[in-house]
């Protein structure tokens, strides 16, 4: 039977709350066709629900996923999210910087590179990438939104951090976590009505 229509049954499974069948069946899947990339991401994807969370089966999927198709992404903010989540900060900018290079136009992967140098603490690199993605398709809104967040928790700039925060919703008028943000940063910066508007 073709690989997308066990895909379908998956998803089917883990509708009706039989998510350990879902796995197990995407698990043979990709067993019996690991060229299938849907199949090694339709894994991944179903077993981010499983507790305690198989990481090293999760990298050995997303691994495989992005070896049969590198320019891929999605596959690489996965693979980079679980690694920082593992505590592999260090890969998990190697694997986005990687996909940066490759994909120098990329919104996504320079705004998740940013995130990731600014968990690490490298704060002006982080800065920097965020930037190179507020110029890029697909990301801005949330570059800037990221930029706020610097200005406004690690260097403390309310003003910085608001006009971050407008950018955001400027660029993406539906960003709730922006006008969140900006809301509080107003009220920081001693303007609660506007915060309130």
């Amino acid at each position: 039977e073709p690989g997308w229509s066990r895909v379908g049954m998956a998803y089917r499974l883990g509708g009706i709350g039989r998510a350990s069948e879902r796995v197990e069946l995407l698990r043979r899947l990709t067993r019996d066709r690991p060229e299938d990339f849907l199949a090694h991401v339709h894994l991944y994807l179903a077993l981010r629900a499983v507790e305690p969370k198989p990481r090293e089966e999760v990298r050995r999927h997303l691994t495989t996923a992005l070896a049969l198709r590198p320019d891929s992404d999605t596959v690489r903010l996965f693979l980079a999210m679980e690694l920082s989540e593992a505590g592999h900060r260090d890969e998990a900018i190697q694997v986005t910087r990687a996909g940066a290079q490759r994909r120098p136009g990329s919104g996504a992967l320079a705004w998740a590179l940013g995130q990731i140098l600014w968990l690490d603490g490298q704060d002006r690199e982080a800065l920097e990438s965020f930037h190179r993605a507020t110029a890029l398709e697909g990301a801005s809104a949330h570059a800037w939104h990221a930029i706020g967040l610097h200005y406004s928790v690690r260097a403390r700039d309310q003003a910085r951090a608001i006009e971050a925060f407008q950018e955001a919703l400027r660029k993406d008028p539906r960003l709730a976590s922006a006008r969140v943000s900006l809301a509080l940063s107003l009220e920081m910066h001693g303007q609660a009505t506007e915060a309130q508007a």
